[in-house]
């Protein structure tokens, strides 16, 4: 009996009732079969978990890249649009015998193509980006082309003055239609003098500034705002577009104190003055 057993123990598989598909051998098999492919297929919730942190991070990379690559282009942008209005200047110079641009010696309201009355002119000369109105050819429906604009105005600068928003943030030196005598310490601001400074009185190598971007309508970084409407010292950098033509980006730190200004508005000697170190 014990033979026979250990040999009906043995050939199992190979017994009718196997071969029958007798439930109480086969279904055992196939249910602990399909459990074990299941468990095999299927992911832990640690791996899940680490997939998941594996694409999160790729994701903050690409984000991190992209905004640092549209960052970079807007910055060689805004160099670019200087450099631009840097040639109208030269090329206005070049057309008037070596005369830097300026509103003449008096005082007065000019129309502008934004439908508004401008006071140019005098010790006043071009403020804020207004000399644009020497280049009426370059307006397009009441603003100035905007080739030669800023190229992203700030979120938190939305919804300022229109006036202001038709010309290009790019504001010249006052120096470039002052007297330089009068520029100099301890000589007060309201006796200031309007000159027709040229080209020629520059001194090369220079370090004039001619042009330089107003951080406060440009600069895209929102921590900005708290600077502005604080009073505080401006240290965002900026496009700066000096005489020989170079364009730098410097903050108003790196620039040397003005006179009853702000550093690139007016050295204390006029145009054969330094404004950066």
């Amino acid at each position: 009996m014990s033979t026979n057993h250990a040999r009906h123990k043995l050939h199992v598989p190979k017994s009718p009732r196997n071969r029958a598909g007798d439930a109480r051998t086969t279904l055992p098999l196939v249910a602990s079969t399909r459990v074990c492919q299941y468990a095999k297929n299927g992911h832990t919730i640690v791996e899940v978990m680490v997939a998941i942190v594996l694409v999160a991070t790729l994701l903050s990379i690409s984000l991190f890249l992209l905004s640092s690559a549209r960052s970079s282009a807007r910055l060689a942008l805004c160099t670019t649009r200087l450099r631009s209005c840097l040639t109208l200047h030269f090329n206005h110079a070049a057309s008037s015998q070596d005369r830097f641009l300026n509103a003449g010696p008096d005082e007065h309201l000019r129309p502008s193509p934004a439908d508004t009355l401008v006071r140019v002119g005098g010790t006043r000369g071009y403020p804020n980006g207004t000399w644009a109105l020497a280049f009426p050819d370059e307006w397009t429906k009441g603003a100035f082309d905007k080739g030669f604009r800023c190229p992203r105005d700030p979120s938190w600068n939305r919804g300022s003055p229109g006036l202001l928003s038709s010309f290009p943030a790019f504001w010249m030196s006052l120096a470039l239609w002052l007297d330089p005598v009068t520029l100099r310490e301890p000589t007060p601001a309201d006796t200031f003098r309007w000159r027709d400074n040229r080209m020629g009185d520059v001194l090369f190598p220079s370090r004039k500034v001619l042009l330089f971007e107003q951080v406060a309508f440009c600069t895209t970084d929102p921590r900005a705002a708290n600077d502005i409407l604080n009073g505080h010292t401006f240290t965002w950098p900026a496009s700066v577009g000096f005489v020989d033509g170079s364009v730098r980006r410097l903050a108003r730190s790196d620039g040397l104190p003005g006179h009853h200004s702000l550093p690139f508005d007016a050295t204390v000697s006029g145009v054969e003055g330094y404004d950066v170190r």
